[in-house]
């Protein structure tokens, strides 16, 4: 009996250090391919901003049109690439520096950032700040990162016709955003899986609507890495609401780079 369990525990290990094994060598691949993708992306947006510029000659209406969804795509495909560069848990660690801003200045910019997604929908995009500024100490490029990732999702999720709101609030030692939609919402036996790498919910699938399953995984490593908070409460057929709180100073680290593991997380 004894060595009965000596061989399955020894066993149990070996498949253990297989899947271990396994999700090391995923990792590679996942990195080494989106590294590969990253620079001629960046290369061709660069020369499509180019012919944009008319650096090289003034193009048509009909031209820039052509010229204008190539970029749109384009980046489409790099932030796609950004999001799986993301996704290396076991070779990869997400930093920060963080500086004290203004978190309106931040919501703008991932607001205005979804002009290119918006461009052939029908939906009501509400953003709604305070009227003072809302300082907090944090890396804006991670949090414009988490919001773009929230609000994509809102975009992808909602049809046309639907509404989409993000919503800012000051308060005494935090700030709060909220991302809400009207879009296909989560049934409810999978809301535990939401922040599990690569889930779709099969709302999204069953509608082959495109999508890695990494935005959530993202914004969950971007919230943790604030030392911050986030919650999902969803209804299918009716929509989803996100609420993320930041504290506004960070155990006085304003001066020290934080590194988190993103894989820490559990969701």
């Amino acid at each position: 009996m004894h060595r009965s369990l000596l061989t399955a525990l020894s066993h149990e290990r070996q498949a253990v250090d297989s899947l271990r094994e396994l999700e090391r060598v995923k990792g590679d691949f996942v990195a080494t391919v989106s590294h590969e993708l990253r620079t001629p992306l960046t290369n061709m947006i660069g020369y499509v901003e180019l012919l944009e510029d008319g650096d090289v000659g003034e193009l048509t209406a009909q031209q820039r049109a052509v010229a204008n969804r190539v970029q749109r795509n384009g980046q489409r495909l790099l932030l796609l690439v950004e999001d799986l560069l993301l996704s290396e848990i076991e070779s990869r660690q997400m930093s920060m520096e963080p500086v004290r801003s203004d978190l309106r200045d931040t919501a703008q910019a991932a607001y205005d950032a979804l002009g290119p997604l918006l461009a052939t929908r029908a939906l009501d995009v509400v953003l709604r700040l305070p009227d003072r500024s809302v300082s907090h100490v944090a890396d804006p490029e991670q949090v414009e990162r988490m919001l773009v990732n929230l609000l994509g999702n809102a975009v992808k999720f909602t049809p046309d016709g639907g509404r989409i709101e993000l919503v800012v609030t000051d308060r005494q030692d935090s700030v709060e955003i909220v991302v809400l939609d009207t879009g296909m919402g989560i049934p409810d036996t999978e809301q535990d899986q939401l922040f599990t790498r690569f889930f779709r919910a099969s709302t999204a699938t069953a509608q082959a609507i495109q999508g890695t399953g990494l935005g959530l995984t993202i914004v969950r490593a971007i919230v943790d890495l604030h030392s911050g908070e986030i919650s999902v409460s969803s209804s299918e057929g009716i929509g989803t609401t996100v609420s993320v709180s930041l504290p506004k100073e960070l155990a006085r680290v304003m001066e020290i780079p934080r590194v988190v593991d993103p894989g820490s997380s559990t969701g």
